[in-house]
C-alpha cells in the first residue's frame, strides 16, 4: 500500500521534471524570440501609411527630426512616430505561408506600411489575446497588436504639438485688435502702447512655447478673428473658431485644428497688459 502511494506521488513529478528538463534544455543557449523584420528602429528613416479613404501619409527622418512631409509639410509628433517605429522589432509570436489570406483579412488589408523600403500589410485581429495578423515576404505574421490604433489615426495623430515650428524666428504677429512687428531690431507695437521689454519676452514666449493639447482634423467651421504669424523663413494664418471653453485655432492651409487649454486665449491672443495704454513707447530685443 506504501509503495503504491509513493508511485502515485512521484511518477507525476518524474513526468514534471522531465517536461522541465525538455523545455528549459540546459546546456543550450535559450532562442531568442524570432524579430518581425531586420531593421532596428533607428534605422527607419522614412515612414509611409496608407489606408482607405486618406492621401498617403508620409513622415521622414531628417537632421535626426521626424516631419511630416506628405500630404502636407508639417511638424511631426516625435513620441508617436516612434512607438509606431517598434513596429521593426516586434516579436513574431506566430508565422505560416501566406495561404487563405481572405481568412485573415489580408487579402484587402486595413492598412499598409512601409519602413523604409519594407512594406508591411495589416489584417483583422486575432480572436484572442489583442494580437493582429500582419503580412510580409509572403509569410503572415502574428505580433501584439499594439501599434495598428496609432496607425489609423493618420494625420492628426502624427501632426506635432507645437503651434509654431521649434526654432521659428517671429517677424511679426497679427492679432485681433493690435500687431507686434519687429523693424530695425526693435519690437513695435500697433496701436502705440506702453510695452516693456519683459512684456514682449512673455508674448512671445506665450507663442513660440504653444502647444495643443490635441490636434484633430479641420471641421471647416466659421472663424471669428484669425491671427498672421510671420517667420524669418515664411508665414503661417490661423483662424480662431472659439476662445472659450478651450482655444481652438485652425490651420486650413495643412487640414489641422489646434485645441488649446483654459486660458491661453488670454496668453496667446491678448497683450500682458493690455488695460494700459499710451503714446509713444516700443521695445527691443
Amino acid at each position: 500500500m506504501r509503495a503504491r502511494l509513493w508511485l502515485n506521488i512521484g511518477l507525476p513529478l518524474l513526468v514534471l521534471a522531465l517536461a522541465l528538463l525538455a523545455y528549459y534544455q540546459p546546456g543550450l543557449a535559450p532562442q531568442p524570440p524570432a524579430k518581425l523584420t531586420s531593421l532596428g528602429a533607428q534605422h527607419v528613416t522614412r515612414l509611409r501609411i496608407e489606408q482607405d479613404g486618406q492621401p498617403p501619409l508620409v513622415l521622414e527622418k531628417q537632421a535626426g527630426k521626424w516631419s511630416i512631409t506628405g500630404p502636407v509639410r508639417v511638424e511631426a509628433n516625435t513620441l508617436r512616430v516612434e512607438t509606431v517605429l517598434r513596429l521593426a522589432e516586434a516579436e513574431s509570436l506566430a508565422r505560416f505561408p501566406a495561404r487563405d489570406l481572405e481568412r485573415f483579412k489580408l487579402d484587402t488589408p486595413l492598412l499598409r506600411v512601409w519602413l523604409n523600403d519594407v512594406e508591411i500589410a495589416f489584417g483583422d485581429s486575432a480572436p484572442l489575446g489583442r494580437q493582429r495578423y500582419l503580412l510580409l515576404d509572403g509569410t503572415v505574421h502574428l505580433i501584439a497588436d499594439e501599434v495598428y490604433y496609432y496607425l489609423r489615426g493618420g494625420l492628426p495623430l502624427f501632426a506635432g504639438n507645437n503651434l509654431l515650428p521649434q526654432g521659428a524666428q517671429l517677424q511679426s504677429l497679427a492679432l485681433p485688435g493690435f500687431s507686434l512687428v519687429r523693424a530695425d531690431g526693435r519690437w513695435r507695437l500697433d496701436p502705440s502702447r506702453e510695452v516693456s521689454m519683459d512684456d514682449v519676452n512673455q508674448f512671445l514666449d506665450a507663442w513660440r512655447g504653444a502647444q495643443a493639447l490635441q490636434v484633430t482634423r479641420y471641421q471647416n467651421q466659421a472663424a471669428q478673428d484669425k491671427v498672421q504669424v510671420r517667420l524669418q523663413d515664411g508665414a503661417i494664418e490661423f483662424l480662431v473658431l472659439a476662445r472659450e471653453p478651450e482655444l481652438i485655432l485652425a490651420r486650413p492651409d495643412v487640414g489641422l485644428q489646434y485645441h488649446l487649454g483654459s486660458g491661453a486665449a488670454q496668453r496667446l491672443l491678448q497683450w500682458p497688459q493690455a488695460d494700459e495704454i499710451s503714446a509713444g513707447t516700443d521695445a527691443g530685443r
